[in-house]
């Protein structure tokens, strides 16, 4: 089972990097074969050929720090994060969550008339005694579906999946899951990114020896941006279990920067974090840190810095 879903988790990016091309090939060619008219101005400083891709830029505030925060940003990213815990609720020793999370966008097209994001992740877990156990957990797929920007802000709605890839039971939940997810952000504050984003994964097939999984997540977007750096609430997620009728609340604080190094811009940050709200009996860290890096790589008008 865990190696049919890690092929399909590789199978279903492996496709989405296929699209992607063609996709935008698609839509050269259309726009290459379609003459148009001269530009005029707007009254908003938009011209009229390209008036939503310009308000898409705008809403994104031609800034990579504010695209770093938003999850709707049509930028190609490499991430990977690490977060420590030495201190765990019911349970002796440490906690590790190391993330590896490429994200894709994908433009739209003559076949889907909006853009994709596209984000994998892949968790590598260390969990703590007495039921230690160490290596892969359950791969995520999430497809957002992005509209033209709003006078206020974005928003995207799509779905998200899980694989039961865990190496271990101790790792992972057994079940496939699939489910809605939403996102907003909100943007007429200045140097405020305000949003958040909304997943429901469900349990649909798996190991039947397995409870069922039906969970509310919530991660909240609250940045503050000031030039290269950045100041947010983190990138945790508020949970309601709907199958235990339970809250898990994190607090987390995070600041960021983005640096060029070279010709090559990253996103580096840190971040603390704190379990506020948790079920009695959960194994689940206490209190940890934090630590990211970003590859970005913005393409054409999104490069701007």
């Amino acid at each position: 089972m865990r190696c049919v879903a890690a092929a399909v988790a590789a199978l279903v990016l492996a496709a989405s990097l296929a699209l992607r091309p063609a996709m935008a090939r698609q839509g050269s060619e259309s726009s290459a074969d379609t003459p148009k008219p001269a530009a005029q101005a707007t009254p908003e400083g938009k011209d009229s050929e390209s008036g939503s891709t310009q308000t898409r830029v705008h809403k994104h505030g031609e800034s990579l720090t504010a695209q770093a925060g938003d999850p709707t940003a049509p930028l190609v990213q490499l991430q990977l994060t690490d977060f420590h815990a030495a201190s765990v609720r019911n349970a002796g020793g440490s906690y590790n969550l190391l993330n590896f999370q490429p994200v894709l966008p994908i433009p739209k097209s003559d076949v889907i008339p909006v853009e994709q994001v596209v984000r994998l992740t892949v968790p590598v877990l260390s969990t703590p005694h007495p039921d230690h156990a160490r290596g892969l957990g359950d791969i995520s797929f999430f497809d957002l579906f992005v509209p033209s920007a709003r006078e206020w802000g974005i928003w995207g709605g799509g779905f998200t999946m899980v694989l039961p890839t865990a190496a271990d039971d101790q790792l992972g939940s057994g079940k496939y899951q699939l489910g809605p997810a939403f996102t907003v952000v909100y943007y007429r504050k200045k140097n405020w990114q305000i949003g958040a984003v909304v997943q429901n994964p469900v349990s649909v097939a798996g190991d039947g020896d397995r409870p069922g999984v039906s969970q509310l997540q919530i991660q909240p977007i609250i940045n503050y941006l000031r030039g290269d750096w950045y100041f947010g609430a983190g990138d945790f997620n508020i949970i309601w279990d709907w199958k235990r009728s339970e809250a898990t609340v994190p607090l987390a604080f995070q600041v960021g920067r983005i640096t060029k190094i070279g010709q090559q811009t990253f996103n580096f940050s840190a971040e603390v974090a704190w379990t506020a709200v948790s079920p009695d009996d959960a194994v689940i860290p206490r209190w940890g840190v934090r630590l990211g890096v970003v590859w970005m790589l913005p393409e054409g008008r999104h490069a701007s810095h």
